[in-house]
């Protein structure tokens, strides 16, 4: 199956699991299948030593572990996270901790979490809020800079701006 961008919602009532995790080699110009099978695949980033790659799958509201150096290396997801909403874009800070976005979809939550900090055993050590405005729907990029929170959205055309 083939999705585009704004049927993401039959992609998640569908229990589509045709995403992949792929490897680009730059200089032989070579496209690697590393995993098949993921469930709405929706952010990578490559921890701070470069041991593995935390990958956000929304449609089990999870981050999956998979290591790409040392003894542990294998393509096969392990369990990092579990989270309470659908999660979005992950990035690697610089202390060493992952920020991960959440699609708050505020009109059914009872928080609204804009995205959580993991440290690098998938534990939430800090949650990041909205402030209860309707621009918090469909949450997919956060970045936290200088005591304030930019959260950004496909559905919308503007960034939220909050006090972190």
């Amino acid at each position: 199956m083939y999705f585009q961008r704004r049927e993401y919602s039959m992609l998640i009532d569908s229990g589509d699991r045709s995403g992949r995790l792929l490897r680009y080699d730059t200089c032989s110009k070579v496209l690697t299948v590393l995993q098949r099978g993921i469930a709405f695949p929706n952010g990578v980033t490559l921890k701070k030593d470069k041991s593995f790659l935390p990958v956000a799958e929304s449609n089990s509201r999870k981050i999956l572990k998979f290591w790409i150096q040392g003894e542990r290396v294998t393509f096969s997801p392990q369990p990092f996270a579990q989270l309470s909403k659908f999660p979005g874009n992950i990035e690697m800070e610089c202390k060493g901790n992952f920020r991960v976005a959440l699609d708050t979809k505020r009109r059914n939550i009872e928080r609204d979490l804009a995205a959580v900090k993991l440290d690098g055993y998938g534990n939430i050590v800090k949650v990041l809020e909205g402030n209860e405005r309707n621009a918090f729907d469909f949450v997919s990029e956060v970045e936290e800079h200088d005591g304030y929170l930019f959260a950004g959205s496909p559905m919308q055309p503007f960034v939220v701006v909050i006090k972190a």
